[in-house]
């Protein structure tokens, strides 16, 4: 039976290893059930082995384990294993779930070689966490000097990733500063990463908008020679949450006379490029000064706007054993990062990078997500889907020749972003008029109808209301929006529409001469707030995003959590998200359209027509869905880092 004491010793000629772990081991990671026959468990630890060469099929660097692996099959089971199952992209953590499990199985077999009993300790290191702990020690006890210390690496390993220092390098960060998605990502994975144990640093410009007094003065400054001269930056610091944010305060770049992030109202600024590698080429700098000698475990950068601080990470010594994760929020041709070759001369970073097919060259063009791309030990999109577009020249925008070569070395994940269920409950959210949840639908119709009132539409609980929310650019599909409002009407179908966003002109005018055409069932709001955003949500029945490409997307999970059913384009991370209703099986989570929306808007208004008890199977649906960053992407994004962290 497996040992109660908690401290696990192993004696060895330099004394004992101990480690402080939870008393209570389970058979599963122990191979063994009181009362077993040795047939059943070699029969066990043959089905765990058979499932372990699955899951190390295809990596380069398991193929001399893989030899021994199956040698040990053929030698002591007697027996050919047949085929073994094809895993495909299963979640990181699963598959290093049982991973941990068939290793601790294998290792349990008394007839196990000394050195696979070696390379399985030096596996568990890598995949297993602390319940496998007593094992190692265990096995490290009965074996040589050679598994002692490959199991004492293994539980030191185990150990570092329990608690690793990440650091995210971003343009934006919310509630500081933020446009889109990434600024919410920005905001709410750091605080769920610091929750799981690790210490978490964000790195961030001091936009025009921050308001400079609220920030503490590190004291701390550095300086950047570039094609302007000697420019300064300051480094200032808040924290919320138990995340440390540093601030870079340049007033040439950031800080003066900068009304956005990205650019104005009339297009992005014209020195981007000057901007985005000052702060590229800041970052090793601060972070030096920031950590004091501490090495981080994983810098995760974050779009093109950071793709050169890659560069000046690798040739800074400091970080030799931190790994770079470059994260892909959006791949579109206008978030790359790409600027005229003649604006070479403009960039800190060596020319030598800049040639045909190079690092930094893109059809003549420089491209600082390249860059990123190519000097990163691991890329990770913010869906699965996407990456999987992306991988293609359909979606692929170029780029997708340089994300295949990352995914043949096995360095490309997809996992899709999370929601701070905090922040997003309409249970506890002070931005509504009333809260409510599922068992109090009367609060969302409070909602609805408070939402109605404020934009002056009738106030009547039988029309369903759908509401738009997104950033004014065509990639957000508002021209299928306003086919969605000609199609309701001219299908005399009864519908209100509530839509809000800010960005291009062109759009604006577009959706307030849309209004005007359809007083009474269009209303459309071009001033953003967080208290509109959140009424929207609450008070909308159905949430319409027909995004013409999606990386990730986050408003469809916010829609779920206020139950305002989602209707979406079958594309990246709201296809990978939001599941088609099929009230015959009971299952699914909103509307999905491929190619004309004009069937689910049917689709969705007949489920709406159904009455509250039609409506309610879907409503629970929705509230069933759990993307928080604590369950979902959280532990999903730690095992990616640690994969990346054992990587050769």
């Amino acid at each position: 039976m497996p040992s109660q004491d908690p401290r696990a010793k192993v004696p060895s000629e330099r004394g004992t290893l101990e480690t402080s772990v939870p008393s209570r081991v389970t058979a599963s990671t122990t191979g063994r059930v009181a009362g077993q026959s040795p047939r059943v468990e070699r029969a066990l630890q043959r089905a765990a082995a058979l499932d372990l060469l699955a899951l190390y099929d295809h990596p380069q660097k398991d193929r001399d384990f893989r030899k021994r692996l199956l040698a040990f099959l053929l030698g002591v089971h007697q027996t050919r294993p047949r085929g073994t199952p094809s895993f495909g992209l299963i979640p990181l953590r699963e598959r290093d779930e049982r991973r941990a499990q068939a290793l601790t199985a294998f290792l349990a077999d008394s007839n196990l070689s000394s050195q696979l009993a070696i390379d399985v300790a030096t596996r568990l290191g890598e995949v297993g966490g602390v319940e496998v702990i007593p094992l190692l020690a265990r096995a490290a006890k009965k074996g040589s000097a050679r598994l002692w210390s490959a199991a004492r690496e293994a539980i030191a390993r185990i150990e570092q990733t329990r608690s690793m220092l990440i650091v995210f390098v971003a343009m934006e960060v919310k509630p500081y500063s933020g446009v889109g998605g990434l600024g919410n990502v920005m905001k709410e994975l750091p605080k769920a990463l610091v929750r799981r144990g690790h210490r978490v640093i964000v790195l961030t410009p001091r936009h025009a908008s921050i308001d400079r007094s609220k920030l503490i003065d590190t004291g701390w400054t550095g300086e950047i020679v570039n094609c302007d001269g000697r420019e300064p930056f300051q480094i200032l610091k808040d924290s919320r949450d138990g995340v440390d944010i540093y601030f870079i305060e340049n007033d040439l770049y950031f800080s003066a006379n900068r009304p956005g992030i990205y650019g104005d109202r009339h297009g992005p600024f014209g020195d981007n490029d000057k901007r985005y590698d000052f702060f590229g080429a800041s970052v090793p700098q601060a972070l030096t000064k920031i950590l004091k000698g501490t090495r981080p475990d994983i810098i995760q950068l974050n779009d093109a706007h950071t793709g050169s601080a890659a560069v000046y990470l690798r040739n800074d010594a400091s970080f030799n054993s931190t790994k770079i994760v470059t994260a892909v929020h959006n791949l579109g041709a206008a978030y790359q990062g790409r600027f005229p070759g003649h604006h070479l001369e403009h960039f800190m970073f060596d020319r030598a990078l800049f040639y045909p097919a190079g690092p930094a060259e893109f059809y003549g063009e420089v491209n600082l997500l390249k860059l990123g791309l190519t000097h990163a030990d691991g890329v990770l999109f913010v869906s699965r889907r996407y990456m999987e577009e992306c991988l293609g020249p359909e979606r692929g925008e170029g780029l997708h020749g340089v994300l295949q070569e990352v995914a043949k070395r096995r360095r490309l994940w997809g996992c899709l972003n999370g929601v701070d269920y905090e922040t997003w409950n309409p249970a506890s959210d002070e931005k509504i008029p009333v809260r409510y949840d599922l068992s109090d639908l009367p609060g969302k119709a409070a909602c609805k109808a408070a939402l109605q009132k404020a934009y002056g539409l009738a106030e009547r609980p039988e029309v369903p209301l759908i509401g738009a929310l997104a950033r004014l650019d065509w990639q957000k599909g508002w021209e299928d929006v306003m086919r969605a409002v000609r199609y309701t009407e001219a299908t005399d179908r009864e519908a209100q529409f509530v839509l809000s966003g800010t960005g291009s002109e062109e759009l604006e005018e577009r959706l307030i001469e849309l209004a005007e055409q359809h007083p009474g069932r269009v209303v459309f709001d071009p001033k953003f707030s967080p208290e509109k955003e959140h009424a929207i949500y609450a008070g909308a029945d159905l949430f319409l995003m027909p995004s013409r490409f999606e990386p990730c997307g986050l408003p469809q999970m916010y829609a779920l959590r206020y139950l305002t059913v989602p209707i979406v384009h079958a594309v990246g991370g709201l296809d990978e998200s939001i599941e088609e209703y099929d009230p015959k099986e009971g299952t699914g989570n909103g509307f999905k359209f491929k190619r004309d929306l004009t069937g689910a808007i049917d689709r969705a208004l007949d489920w709406y027509e159904s009455g509250p008890e039609g409506r309610q199977e879907l409503l629970e649906l929705c509230a069933s869905c759990d993307f928080s960053w604590e369950t979902t992407t959280g532990p999903e994004l730690a095992a990616f880092y640690r994969e990346l962290l054992f990587a050769p």
